[in-house]
């Protein structure tokens, strides 16, 4: 009896075997592309430029027209980008004119996803607020820490680094800032903090701000001008939480703002530098190349927020 049910089976993995085989493979590269870091953006669908903004309310009283709320519309369920912003070249960078939305004075955060190169300068610059690049010139600049994969954050005279920023890699990147404390995060987690004497966000207001570059094309120690990629820049005039920076990063790289009535600017670099924050203070974009090829090294974060 054994033998027989033993002969069943084999004439049974004979006869169907390769269709067993067929599934299993089919399965397997359904896994691949819905779970890997660089073929799930072939499959997911793409957020158009501009498909998400933020839209302002007004109300109309006494003292004039005043922004009352705001609300985000459209597309808003953090769907990977089409673009995304590549600057590369010796002079390429987003300049964000200065205006009383983006003077934020006592605290503010800033977000964005990089991706450099691995031929980037040893202080490849990813977003500056500068008049030059000498101190007392520099209200604040985040880069890379000279020759290293750490992230800095210069304020002029203070020098604060930590963490490890991997080239041909995308690394979620933010700042907080609150009465001159400094606290940096790579991926949602804390990898510097300092109290700083002067706060930074009170120095030079009426400078630009520069996305990928500083004002200056050389600095001590090189090319300022990142040569990476670049995505979803937001600046917020409040201090958030570390809970709200693993939220943002949880997003993923095509994530929307939170805490959308202190959002001082929000730049997807999505196809365009428009600002999208409902305050449309638009980047002014220099030798920027929008690239819809930049998934190769990205991988969505486990706990990806839809």
């Amino acid at each position: 009896m054994e033998t027989l049910r033993l002969q069943s089976a084999m004439e049974y993995l004979m006869t169907y075997g390769w269709a067993i085989f067929i599934i299993a493979a089919v399965a397997v590269s359904i896994s691949y592309l819905l779970f890997s870091g660089t073929s799930s953006n072939l499959i997911s669908p793409k957020a158009t430029p501009g498909g998400c903004f933020v839209q302002i309310s007004y109300q109309n009283g006494n003292l004039g027209f005043s922004r009352t709320n705001r609300n985000l519309v459209g597309q808003c369920n953090n769907e990977l980008p089409e673009y995304v912003a590549q600057i590369s070249s010796g002079n390429s960078q987003i300049s964000i004119k200065s205006t009383p939305a983006l003077s934020i004075s006592s605290e503010g955060t800033f977000i964005m996803w990089v991706e450099p190169n691995p031929s980037w300068p040893a202080s490849a610059v990813f977003l500056d607020k500068s008049y030059g690049n000498g101190a007392g010139q520099v209200s604040y600049r985040i880069q890379r820490y000279l020759l290293t994969n750490n992230l800095e954050f210069y304020d002029g005279s203070n020098v604060i680094f930590g963490g490890n920023i991997i080239p041909n890699s995308w690394t979620f990147i933010a700042v907080t800032i609150y009465n001159g404390n400094i606290i940096g995060y790579i991926n949602g987690a804390e990898v510097f903090a300092t109290s700083s004497i002067n706060n930074p966000l009170t120095q030079i207001p009426s400078a630009n701000i520069l996305i990928g570059s500083s004002p200056a094309s050389t600095f001590t120690a090189g090319s300022t001008v990142c040569n990476c990629n670049i995505a979803n820049v937001q600046l917020y005039n409040t201090s958030l939480s570390q809970s709200d920076i693993m939220q943002l990063y949880d997003e993923g790289i095509g994530g929307t703002p939170i805490a959308i009535q202190n959002l001082a600017g929000w730049w997807p670099l999505n196809g365009n530098a428009n600002d999208y924050s409902g305050i449309n203070n638009n980047g002014n974009a220099i030798n920027v190349n929008y690239t819809t090829t930049w998934s190769s090294g990205y991988s969505q974060p486990q706990n990806t927020i839809s």
